[in-house]
């Protein structure tokens, strides 16, 4: 499966409403599960993006569909760099 590194930086309205920073986060991830994604890591940062996650999806389609669902919610701006390992790229 084609590996993304997505950046996501807040946008102000994720503390807004009634559900807590962890639900949000959850519920992204619910998401990704949905277009068949697949976690591989995800860091706090402090720098560019405030959340960085490393994840899987089958195809770019998938992927494409699992960023715009998020967008639409309003909580985070992403951006999105699809990855190939180093010792992928160096064959």
């Amino acid at each position: 499966m084609p590996t993304y590194v997505i950046g996501a930086k807040l946008t102000g309205n994720s503390t807004k409403g009634d559900q807590s920073f962890a639900q949000q986060v959850a519920a992204i991830g619910q998401v990704r599960q949905q277009y068949g994604g697949r976690l591989i890591s995800a860091y706090v940062t402090f720098g560019r993006y405030d959340l960085l996650f490393i994840v899987e999806y089958p195809d770019q389609k998938s992927a494409l569909a699992a960023v715009e669902t998020n967008l639409a919610k309003g909580l985070f701006t992403l951006e999105v760099s699809e990855a190939l390992a180093l010792e992928d790229f160096l064959k």
